[in-house]
């Protein structure tokens, strides 16, 4: 059906917004939209303030409900993950209004060799994915806590050919963990147009982005699965 097919598309494409660990308040330590990322060793191999390996991610990750279907999950660094789930990296591209934050591999900058767990699945007509990454720097914890720009709420991605129009039209905070948001946003693919919901949170060494999307998501949705990823990152990573 044409909403699994654009469902498929916009899990690559907020896969890569997710770990763009890009700066959401406009501070100047933040690459700009079309700018290159600096070159640095930490690129090569995680930040030395990484706690928790990829398998330790995964196991963190929760399990499907019974109902699910189209599960998928894979853990690794962050650019081998992106690779294996069908978003080609570097070709991928994201399109922001000027001045704001980099999306995308652009804005990844050192932590494309973090360690991440991704999980999706399906279940009545809407999609559901989990990202866990080691990430826990300064830059990536600003992203997460504070509230994008007005003028960066709108973007547009093409990965593999296929293209997706996205604006955030909610974006507020949201407690828990060590500090969190939940935003809500229109995203058109294929022309097919979707709601997602969005509850990121940074947890103890860790940062969590839990996504529900389909023609009728709802932010309870969002927040469930956030809370359930919560309880079980608690009790599994140490």
């Amino acid at each position: 059906m044409r909403t699994r097919a654009a469902a498929t598309a916009i899990i690559a494409a907020t896969a890569v917004v997710a770990q763009a660990g890009c700066d959401g308040g406009g501070h100047d330590d933040a690459p700009k939209a079309g700018s290159s990322p600096a070159r640095s060793s930490a690129s090569a191999s995680p930040s030395p303030s990484v706690r928790y390996t990829a398998e330790q991610l995964k196991r963190a990750l929760v399990e499907p409900p019974a109902r699910a279907t189209n599960v998928k999950s894979e853990s690794g660094t962050a650019d081998t993950v992106l690779s294996r789930l069908g978003e080609p990296g570097p070709s991928a591209t994201v399109t922001t209004a000027p001045g704001c934050p980099a999306y995308g591999p652009a804005g990844r900058g050192a932590v494309g060799r973090t360690p991440v767990a991704f999980l999706s699945f399906s279940r009545d007509e809407m999609f559901f994915t989990v990202l866990l990454s080691a990430s826990s720097d300064a830059r990536t914890s600003r992203f997460v806590t504070q509230a994008l720009p007005k003028a960066c709420r709108s973007f547009k991605t093409n990965a593999g050919g296929t293209a997706t129009t996205a604006t955030i039209v909610a974006d507020d905070p949201y407690a828990i963990g060590e500090g969190g948001r939940v935003r809500e946003t229109d995203e058109t693919s294929s022309g097919v147009r979707l709601r997602v919901w969005e509850v990121a949170f940074v947890g103890a060494g860790y940062f969590a982005s839990c996504q529900v999307g389909g023609l009728n998501a709802t932010r309870a949705e969002a927040e469930r699965l956030a809370r359930q990823t919560y309880r079980k990152a608690g009790a599994t990573l140490h």
